[in-house]
């Protein structure tokens, strides 16, 4: 009990030696990337960067700081001490997607009731009804009754 209690504190402690890293962020034509996940690998703290690229998180020196988003490649970042004293700018490369021909034959007349009969269903679709089928046929009002 006693390991408990001291690895607890322990933890705790270090929490309180951490330091914010303040920065921003852009892509390779120097445009902000806002809403782009900041992770800190070592506590599991989390944010967002800002409308305006910028954002802050706390972490200790040799942190692993993740960036991601779908618009760029994924990067990692090890804080240094000097991280902390200034705001950092980063550039991350954007991530290319190459998007497959799309060939639609049937040509939709405007008319929603009538267009959707063309279509088949999705796979997706089929799929979840089939998996629907094979789950036991239980009221959910009484499982979820506390």
């Amino acid at each position: 009990m006693k390991l408990y209690i001291f690895a607890f504190l322990l933890f705790s402690f270090y929490d309180l030696n951490a330091q914010i890293v303040k920065g921003y962020l852009k892509d390779a034509d120097a445009k902000a990337l806002d809403g782009v996940l900041i992770y800190n690998l070592n506590s599991k703290v989390e944010t967002r960067s800002k409308f305006d690229g910028s954002f802050e998180i706390f972490a200790h020196a040799n942190d692993v700081l993740r960036f991601v988003d779908f618009r760029i490649k994924r990067q990692d970042l090890i804080v240094l001490p000097s991280h902390f004293n200034e705001q950092i700018t980063i550039e991350l490369e954007n991530s290319v997607r190459v998007l497959e021909e799309v060939k639609i034959n049937y040509k939709p007349s405007g008319n929603l009731e009538k267009d959707v009969k063309h279509f088949k269903e999705s796979n997706e679709k089929k799929e979840f009804n089939e998996f629907r089928q094979i789950l036991p046929k239980q009221n959910l009002q009484k499982i979820y009754q506390g």
